[in-house]
């Protein structure tokens, strides 16, 4: 009957060490604060720049501290894909799962964006502050996405 009658086991005390150096390496470059007002401010610049034309999808504590998703109401997601590769800004139609798919996200047509599924827009901005500064993030965005307000 060792620990209280439920079952022993060994530790896996490297399994333990690995986390914690990993999760120490991660923390040197990770700053939630500044993570967070950098995705309002690119939030913001978003709704600001296509105010008529995009519905950012899953505010708040819906979704990953440094991802945006945001739906525009008149361009497709693979025409919006190329003005922004173009602009130098990385981003996706769906998740990383799904890369390569021609389907719209089911997770979009679930939130009740059935009829702008494919044009959704993810966004996954970089955790570290000195990658790329937020008003450079801001700027290329504006650049991509200016003709299609």
């Amino acid at each position: 009957g060792q620990q209280k009658a439920m079952r022993s086991g060994t530790e896996s005390l490297i399994s333990y060490e690995s986390i914690r150096l990993a999760l120490d390496e991660v923390s040197k470059f990770f700053n939630p604060e500044l993570s967070l007002k950098n995705k309002i401010q690119i939030e913001l610049a978003l709704e600001d720049l296509l105010r008529k034309n995009v519905t950012i999808v899953g505010k708040n504590a819906q979704r990953n501290l440094n991802t945006i998703n945001f739906l525009h109401h008149k361009e497709r997601a693979d025409v919006l894909l190329a003005a922004l590769d173009l602009a130098g800004i990385e981003a996706s139609s769906g998740s990383a799962c799904s890369s390569g798919s021609v389907l719209e996200s089911a997770t979009i047509k679930s939130m009740g964006f059935k009829e702008l599924a494919a044009h959704s827009i993810r966004l996954s901005l970089p955790l570290n502050s000195s990658q790329i500064s937020t008003a450079e993030i801001i700027n290329r965005l504006k650049k991509a996405l200016s003709n299609f307000q």
